[in-house]
């Protein structure tokens, strides 16, 4: 439910100014909220949330988990040029945080993909998957290879695309019982269904 996400992302927010030292969580913080407003159609206010300046030191890990975000935002927006270029941006800024690289590869993956560039789109995820193929991230890799199988199903390579929903359900099911992938699962759901 993204109404009590969204008070709570604010309190935690308030919680952290009290602090002194609120630029430590600064960043998540509006990633977060944007993220909720990107979920619940405010585009245009995620936008703004991720643009503003921030007030902490620069080269923190979240910083390109937020430009992740961003692209994304704009991808949504229609504006996949803008998506590319952020995207491109937090892969630089990215530096030793494995993980903010990965989302910036996704999430220009997904520009790529909007765009009508499915080739490219491939390539960008399968330079993902071989970044994070000594990590443990299965989620993000079973993200990676929900869109990969859709980018697969736009050049009409189908086989192909049911072999990697396959490939990523083998990943879902080695989770540990009472892990929460029902988000997973449908995302692979809606793969499988051409959504």
């Amino acid at each position: 439910n993204l109404e009590p996400a969204e008070s709570l992302a604010d309190e935690a927010a308030h919680l952290t100014e009290a602090t002194g030292v609120s630029w430590i969580s600064e960043i998540p913080a509006r990633s977060i909220k944007a993220q909720i407003m990107q979920n619940r159609g405010r585009l245009e206010e995620a936008l703004e949330m991720l643009q503003s300046p921030s007030t902490g030191p620069t080269g923190l890990y979240e910083e390109s988990r937020a430009i992740a975000t961003l692209s994304h935002v704009l991808s949504d927006l229609g504006r996949y040029d803008e998506a590319i270029e952020a995207a491109r941006h937090g892969m630089d800024e990215a530096g030793e945080d494995l993980l903010g690289s990965a989302w910036c590869h996704r999430a220009l993956a997904q520009a790529h993909k909007l765009k009508g560039e499915p080739a490219e789109a491939e390539r960008v995820l399968r330079a993902e998957l071989a970044m994070l193929s000594e990590s443990d991230w299965d989620e993000e890799r079973i993200q990676i290879m929900a869109l990969l199988a859709a980018v697969l199903d736009d050049q009409g390579r189908h086989d192909e695309s049911w072999k990697t929903l396959d490939e990523a359900r083998a990943i879902l099911h080695r989770f540990p019982p009472g892990a929460n992938i029902k988000k997973l699962d449908d995302l692979l759901i809606g793969y499988s269904d051409g959504t």
